[in-house]
Formats: C-alpha cells, sequence, structure tokens
C-alpha cells in the first residue's frame, strides 16, 4: 500500500530547469572538490551541472547490473574508491528514472540508497525529472 505525506510549502523551492537547479543544490550543499555519487551510466551534461559552478567531482557508481540500480555494496566500493583518491564524498545523486537507461529502480532500491548515505551523514538528491513520463503506444 502507497503511503502519503504533506508537502509542506515552506520546503518547496522552485527553479528555471533542472540543470539550474542541481547547480545549485550541489553549490550549497558541497564544497568546491567534493565527490558526487552518480550510478554509472548518467546523464552526461550531470557532469558539468556539477563541475561549472560548485566545482563539485563527479564519481560514477559501477555495477553489475545497472538497470537494478546500486546496492548498498556498490556505493560503499565507490565511496571508498573516491575517498582513497583524496575525495570527501558528500552527495549521492540518483536520477531515477534513469538517465539515458530509462529504468525505474524499485522503492527498495531508492531506500537502501538514501538510508546508506544517511548513515554516512551525506546529502541525497534524487532527480525524477522524468518520474512522471508516459510514452503511450498508438495502434496505426
Amino acid at each position: 500500500a502507497a503511503t502519503t505525506m504533506a508537502v509542506n510549502p515552506d520546503n518547496v523551492v522552485l527553479g528555471s530547469g533542472c540543470g539550474g537547479l542541481l547547480n545549485n543544490l550541489f553549490f550549497v550543499l558541497a564544497e568546491e572538490g567534493d565527490a558526487v555519487l552518480v550510478p554509472a551510466p548518467y546523464y552526461a551534461k550531470f557532469e558539468s551541472d556539477m563541475r561549472v559552478i560548485a566545482g563539485c567531482v563527479p564519481f560514477p557508481v559501477h555495477s553489475k547490473n545497472p538497470a537494478l540500480g546500486p546496492s548498498v555494496f556498490d556505493l560503499q566500493a565507490a565511496a571508498n574508491a573516491a575517498e582513497k583518491e583524496g575525495l570527501t564524498v558528500k552527495i549521492l545523486l540518483l536520477n531515477n528514472p534513469n538517465n539515458p537507461l530509462g529504468v525505474i529502480y524499485p522503492p527498495n532500491v531508492v531506500k537502501d540508497a538514501i538510508d546508506w548515505a544517511r548513515k554516512r551523514g551525506m546529502h541525497t538528491i534524487v532527480n525524477e525529472i522524468y518520474a512522471l513520463s508516459t510514452h503511450q503506444r498508438e495502434d496505426h
């Protein structure tokens, strides 16, 4: 059964375009040179969204099967690799549905990823810009 939560209008921010909003979030949630974990493959423009204004470093999270979404093991491996390179991991960026794969991560994958990031004291950004997109098949 789905649960609903009330949205507090004081916690809603509007902006002009997803790229600009992501730029602002990276700028206020991280410091220059901090790493942002993002499941691979990911939308190529995310790299400039992270780097241009905030100076963040995109760090891919690789999975055996990217269509299933990142596991906690995958996330921890990526964080360990980033930290081994001297980076501070501050943000987890989830793009759901994934772009370019077009897959929707199962709810437990998203919840597990957010729980993992919270335990590490990290911020999680969930980009759901395509969440309500539908493609209907038309019979001709």
